[in-house]
């Protein structure tokens, strides 16, 4: 078994519709000895334009985003090739990968059909699977449950304790500075860094979190500690955990990852009798009243912070003695209908998510069976063929895939990423006629002056970079602060080659804004007010 640390340096913090441009990858052993580095990095994709705040954090350029001779599905391929030959079931660490580097990853896998959840995978049917762990969330643990270990003084804008790894580096004496910072490489060496000091200094700490990198493992902890402490801990800025003795009652009864604990500082007879209503009203209270009530919700995927009894002290209320907590948690689990009820009031008090209407928003919508095979076998064609066996396949799809498409029209979602690829990497196989209708597309998907469409666009990037310069102006603690007056100019200058670049793509040297422009500029141009999704 090995471990992989990776960091991602993207495109947006939009985790459906940003892109990866540079991951950094070191393979470890048990003992995170370093094995083996890997740097990839991908030039921009057609369809993607950068946000203001990611190229200020990056330092990223024309050069890299323009001139990188990988492309995305190129950066997929080769990222996929390296981590099969490592030696799997593997861990894969990030800092606040959880949150954010994860679902990057995933989409990106998605995008280029590949099997996203890659990071939960077995490599062969039957064989034990991958998992994911997130320093942040040691971090965090260690900061709770072994305080001495980290030195953690610095307050971030919240006036809570910055757990950043900018911060947690500089006061623990790891090689992470704001020049080094944001780059991918440097970003994960400091990572594992950090891992290692928590692995050596925290033994007890590391060694509890460690089992809590699947859902499998935390539902065990959960059935052999009837009595565990659990630190509710955001991963967000504000780090103002909350903290509670608990046990387990039951798992959402429409969504295996969720299960409900109850806070034992509450006497469980004052909630065994309530209805159904009465347990959903309780657990969709809200802000601070969410935590004056016993019932919370824990994500079992998501590497809780679950701790047995004889590290709970530091979060031990003085009220509670172990008799007392023994016998609260033995009310819980006698009454099963009490459990049965808390299933159904979790089931329904959680929030309906749906997927949305853009083939990125997508990712949930799992082919149904009848069809998932077909599909599979689809993909994996697509990318081991040549080019022109890659367009037979994409001009096929609908007639391939026609009752699939009654079935399940979001499928067509592949049939997207495809073209998109070929876009990208191969636009000479294309038809001229639909190379340059595709061009045309996508100068008004990214031109549009819709502010409702969910992607980045030129006219959003370049309001954000005025919403910049504002807060530069009124703002003394803004993160900007340190930017120059020539960056600013510098993506200015960016967004306009980069426009530049569309519209001769799409029209050549005609300009479809002048009113003397062909017909089918003018076509475009009144498009660019309804801009083409799903493209």
């Amino acid at each position: 078994m090995g471990h992989i640390f990776y960091d991602l340096e993207t495109s947006d913090l939009d985790r459906n519709f940003g892109q990866i441009f540079q991951i950094g990858m070191i393979y470890t052993d048990d003992d995170l000895n370093e094995i083996e580095r890997k740097e990839i990095r991908a030039r921009r994709n057609p369809w993607i334009v950068p946000s203001p705040g990611a190229l200020l954090t990056t330092g990223f350029g024309d050069e890299e985003l323009e001139d990188e001779k990988t492309t995305m599905f190129e950066f997929v391929g080769e990222l996929k090739s390296w981590l099969n030959d490592k030696d799997w079931p593997l861990t894969f660490w990030g800092y606040n990968s959880l949150r954010f580097d994860e679902p990057v990853l995933q989409n990106a896998l998605h995008q280029n059909l590949e099997e996203p959840f890659l990071t939960s995978s077995a490599k062969n049917w039957g064989e034990a699977r991958n998992s994911k762990s997130d320093v942040l969330s040691f971090v965090k643990a260690v900061h709770i449950y072994a305080p001495d270990v980290l030195t953690l003084e610095e307050k971030n804008s919240y006036g809570s304790v910055s757990i950043s790894l900018l911060k947690v580096c500089g006061q623990n004496g790891i090689g992470l500075n704001e020049e080094t910072a944001h780059d991918a490489m440097a970003d994960i060496e400091a990572t594992l860094e950090v891992a290692r000091k928590l692995k050596k200094e925290a033994p007890e700490i590391w060694d509890q979190m460690m089992k809590m990198r699947n859902k499998d493992d935390v539902e065990n902890f959960m059935k052999e500690n009837s009595v565990f402490a659990y630190s509710n801990a955001p991963q967000r800025g504000n780090f103002v955990a909350e903290h509670m003795m608990a046990t387990a009652v039951a798992q959402n009864a429409g969504y295996a990852n969720e299960h409900i604990v109850f806070d034992l500082r509450y006497d469980p007879a004052e909630y065994l009798d309530k209805t159904v209503d009465e347990l959903v009203a309780l657990l969709k209270t809200e802000d601070e009243d969410h935590w004056k009530q016993p019932l919370h919700t824990l994500r079992k995927n998501q590497q809780p912070i679950l701790m047995p009894q004889e590290l709970a002290g530091p979060v031990m209320p003085d009220d509670l003695d172990e008799e007392t907590l023994k016998m609260r948690a033995k009310m819980v689990h006698s009454n099963a209908d009490f459990q049965k009820r808390i299933a159904e009031a979790a089931k329904k008090a959680r929030p309906v998510f749906e997927d949305g209407a853009e083939p990125e928003q997508q990712i949930f919508d799992f082919v149904g069976r009848a069809h998932n095979k077909d599909v599979k076998n689809w993909m994996e064609d697509f990318k081991s063929g040549d080019w022109d066996r890659r367009a037979e396949l994409i001009k096929d799809f609908p007639k391939r895939f026609e009752q699939a498409l009654k079935d399940q029209p979001s499928i067509r979602r592949f049939q997207t990423f495809a073209q998109r690829i070929m876009f990208a990497d191969a636009p000479e196989k294309m038809d001229d006629t639909a190379k340059q209708k595709y061009a045309e597309a996508l100068y008004n998907r990214l031109t549009t002056e819709d502010k409702d469409v969910p992607w980045m666009t030129l006219p959003k990037a370049r309001a954000q970079i005025e919403e910049i310069v504002e807060d530069r102006k009124t703002n003394p603690d803004t993160r900007w602060k340190e930017k120059t007056d020539e960056q600013i100019a510098e993506l200015r200058t960016y967004y306009d080659r980069l426009e530049t670049r569309l519209k001769t793509a799409a029209f050549g040297a005609s300009d479809p804004g002048n009113d003397n422009a062909p017909e089918a500029n003018k076509t475009a141009q009144k498009q660019n007010r309804n801009p083409k999704r799903g493209m």
